[in-house]
C-alpha cells in the first residue's frame, strides 16, 4: 500500500562535504557546529555522527535536554547550551552554559561554561564593559559574539562589528585566559572579510541553506508529496479555500498530499512553485492543512496518482522558496513537521 505522508531526504555525505568546504575555507580554525533543533529539522541523531566523523568534538544547542539526547551518537563531545538562562543543570565537564549575563557570571562556580558578548544585535550577550574589571577567571572557555547581518555582505554593521569582536579579544584575553573566541557563523565564514578567531559556529549552511549565497555549499534536504488526484478546470472556475485561483486558460491540475501542517507556508499563495512533470508548476490556490494544488498544464510530462513533487531540494532551491514565502531558509527547514518520512541516504557510499 502506498504511504502518501510527504517525504524529506536527507543527503549525509552533502553534509559531510560542507562541513570540508567550511574547513577548506578557513583551514586550521575549529569547527563547531550548531545541530539545535534538531540539526535544523533535519534529524539530529543521524546527522550529528557525520558532524563527529569529520572531526567535530564541540557543539551548539539551545537546551541541555538537546544536549543530553544526542550524548549517545555524540560521546564525550561537549555541548555549549545558548538557552541555559540561570537553570540548574546538571552542568558537568560536557554540558556547559554560555552566560549572557554578568551577574550570573560572577555567581557561577559549576565548572567551565561560555560567555556571548553583544556586539551590536542588541538580542542577548553582555556588553564588554560589563566585563572589564572582572578578575581573571580559568572557568570560561570560550567567548563569542553574533554578528546581525551576516547574511548581507553589503551591510555597514558587518564591520563595525568584526572590530568590535577584535577589541573584545584584546580587552577579554587576559580576563579569560583558556577562553577560546569566536565570532563566525554561516554568514560570517562566506564572507570576504574575516576576523582571526579560534573556532566557528556553522549552522545553517552545513544543512543545505544560508540566508546570502551558498557559495561552496551544496542542497542537503529534499522535501517531497505524493500526488493525490488530477483533473482538468476550465476558465473561470475556482480552485480551493476562498476561490483565491482561477485558470485564464483550460488547465490540468494536480493536487498533493502536502500542506500548511507538514511546514510549507501558507503565505505561498502565488508565488510557489514545485517540480514536477519535469517542470516548474505553480501553485494553484490556497496552501491547505494537508493539501496543496498546482498547476501541471505546462509540464511535458505525463503526471498521474502517486508521483512524488519536489517541494524543495535540487530543482527548487529551499531558499529561493523561502523569499517567495517571505521568509528565510532556517524556518523551512525547522518547519518541515513530525509526520513527514525521513529518509536518510550516503550518496557517496
Amino acid at each position: 500500500m502506498t504511504d502518501y505522508r510527504p517525504r524529506l531526504t536527507v543527503d549525509l555525505a552533502a553534509v559531510r562535504r560542507n562541513l570540508r568546504a567550511l574547513k577548506n575555507i578557513r583551514p586550521g580554525v575549529e569547527i563547531m557546529p550548531v545541530v539545535k533543533a534538531d540539526c535544523y529539522g533535519l534529524g539530529a541523531e543521524a546527522v550529528v555522527p557525520v558532524l563527529v566523523d569529520g572531526g567535530c568534538s564541540a557543539f551548539y544547542v539551545s537546551y541541555l535536554e538537546e544536549a543530553q539526547a544526542l550524548e549517545k551518537v555524540a560521546r564525550g563531545a561537549v555541548f555549549y547550551i545558548l538557552n541555559a538562562g540561570s537553570g540548574a543543570g546538571p552542568w558537568t565537564e560536557e554540558h556547559r552554559p554560555v552566560h549572557y549575563d554578568a551577574e550570573a557570571l560572577k555567581a557561577w562556580q559549576s565548572g567551565p561554561c561560555g560567555v556571548q558578548i553583544d556586539i551590536g544585535m542588541n538580542r542577548v550577550g553582555m556588553p564588554l564593559s560589563a566585563l572589564e574589571d572582572m578578575a581573571p577567571r580559568e572557568d570560561v572557555s570560550l567567548v563569542i559574539g553574533h554578528m546581525s547581518d551576516a547574511g548581507d555582505p553589503s551591510s555597514e554593521r558587518n564591520a563595525d562589528q568584526r572590530a568590535r569582536f577584535e577589541e573584545i579579544k584584546s580587552k577579554l584575553r587576559q580576563t579569560f585566559p583558556r577562553a577560546r573566541f569566536g565570532l563566525s557563523a554561516t554568514g560570517g565564514l562566506l564572507q570576504k572579510e574575516t576576523v582571526e578567531e579560534d573556532c566557528l559556529r556553522p549552522g545553517v549552511g552545513l544543512y543545505g541553506a544560508a540566508a546570502g549565497s551558498l557559495g561552496p555549499l551544496e542542497q542537503v534536504a529534499t522535501f517531497e508529496a505524493r500526488v493525490l488526484t488530477v483533473f482538468d478546470v476550465e476558465p473561470g472556475e475556482l480552485v480551493g479555500y476562498s476561490g483565491r485561483w482561477s485558470p485564464q486558460r483550460p488547465s490540468k491540475l494536480a493536487t498533493l498530499a502536502v500542506g500548511y501542517a507538514d511546514g510549507l507556508p501558507r503565505s505561498l499563495l502565488g508565488g510557489g512553485k514545485v517540480f514536477l512533470g519535469g517542470a516548474r508548476c505553480p501553485y494553484a490556490g490556497a496552501v491547505s492543512m494537508d493539501l496543496l494544488t498546482v498547476d501541471i498544464t505546462d509540464a511535458p510530462g505525463k503526471v498521474k496518482p502517486g508521483d512524488w513533487a519536489e517541494l524543495f531540494g535540487e530543482e527548487i532551491k529551499v531558499d529561493w522558496l523561502a523569499d517567495k514565502a517571505g521568509t528565510i531558509g532556517y524556518e523551512l527547514l525547522t518547519a518541515v513537521r513530525g509526520r513527514t518520512q525521513r529518509v536518510y541516504r550516503d550518496s557517496d557510499r
